[in-house]
């Protein structure tokens, strides 16, 4: 991207401890629905961002992911980029590492549930700490 990580936040990231946060893909399109409200807004930006997926998930995929845009199912929209292009890229990503992630699984994305999963990961990080 057009941002540089100076190299020792960097390595401090990498040595941080590592959280996984496992949810239910409807949640996780609800709750992308929601955080990109201003992509959904514009098709003609959300187009061109699914258009540059064409060499990775093929022409007929990222086609029926705009006829789901173009139509309205956005929710739909993001269960497919969830389950056929983010995690599977994330699966091979986290392959290639040694790193463990401590999971904390939750039903939903909503505040409330956000709220206590911040509350779970402080705790954890806290307890880590002492």
């Amino acid at each position: 991207g057009r941002l540089n990580v100076p190299e020792g936040v960097f390595r401090a990231m990498k040595a941080a401890p590592r959280f996984q946060i496992e949810a239910p893909v409807a949640a996780r399109a609800a709750f992308l629905c929601r955080a990109y409200g201003d992509v959904i807004e514009d098709l003609p930006l959300l187009r061109a961002r699914l258009d540059l997926l064409r060499p990775l998930q093929g022409h007929a995929r990222v086609e029926g992911w705009i006829a789901q845009a173009e139509a309205g199912d956005f929710k739909g929209l993001a269960e497919g980029l969830i389950r056929d292009h983010y995690d599977p890229r994330y699966r091979k990503l986290r392959a290639k590492t040694d790193a463990v992630a401590q999971v904390f699984e939750t039903g939903a994305l909503d505040e409330p549930a956000l709220e206590a999963l911040a509350d779970r990961i402080a705790g954890a990080v806290r307890s880590d700490a002492g």
